[in-house]
């Protein structure tokens, strides 16, 4: 069985924008925490609510979390009715839907670490300034070094995330595959 493109890219689309929103309400939950900790901090006042909201931001969380098995299995499901409408699978659904799984959970988890580098890393540079006021003199070179590990550390690691978050794609892909394969028959030819 070959991997259709059109087929592909649609069941790329669906878990690649699922998982993107997920990512974006993940990280602005995160960043917002992070923001109004360091608010805290800067200001030396209690924060009442900051207990509640980060209850909260764990909800959220285990909802997003949820969206990865929608997201993996949808891929494949998806592809295995787009490739069925095109022509009958006759071959193992499970190929395109692992493509289709891996390549969206990749790209989204690679476009993910990207916008979480860009809205989280200056407020956490911020807090390592404060932090370091706090302490008395530091070397200048020193925060340029931290800076500097910060953003090839999230850079490595937005990769090997991306990389192990396209495995579980395309382990979830292709059961999405199989499973869309089972009740996707193409219509009888009158």
């Amino acid at each position: 069985m070959k991997v259709r493109t059109e087929p592909l890219l649609g069941a790329t689309a669906f878990s690649f924008i699922l998982l993107l929103v997920s990512n974006l309400i993940s990280t602005f939950i995160a960043y917002n925490n992070i923001n109004r900790s360091l608010q805290a901090m800067m200001s030396a006042n209690y924060d009442p609510f900051a207990a509640q909201t980060s209850v909260f931001s764990s909800l959220i969380g285990l909802l997003t979390c949820l969206v990865i098995p929608v997201a993996g299995l949808g891929s494949g499901i998806i592809y295995a009715i787009l490739h069925n409408r095109q022509e009958p699978l006759t071959g193992s659904a499970a190929k395109g839907g692992a493509a289709a799984g891996a390549l969206g959970f990749f790209l989204s988890g690679l476009v993910g670490a990207v916008l979480a580098g860009i809205m989280v890393m200056p407020v956490m540079n911020q807090m390592n300034q404060m932090v370091f006021a706090e302490v008395g003199a530091v070397d200048p070179g020193i925060m340029s070094s931290l800076t500097g590990f910060g953003i090839v550390g999230a850079l490595f690691g937005g990769i090997c995330g991306g990389a192990i978050f396209a495995i579980l794609g395309a382990i979830l892909g292709a059961l999405g595959g199989v499973l869309g394969n089972s009740f996707a028959k193409p219509a009888p030819a009158v």
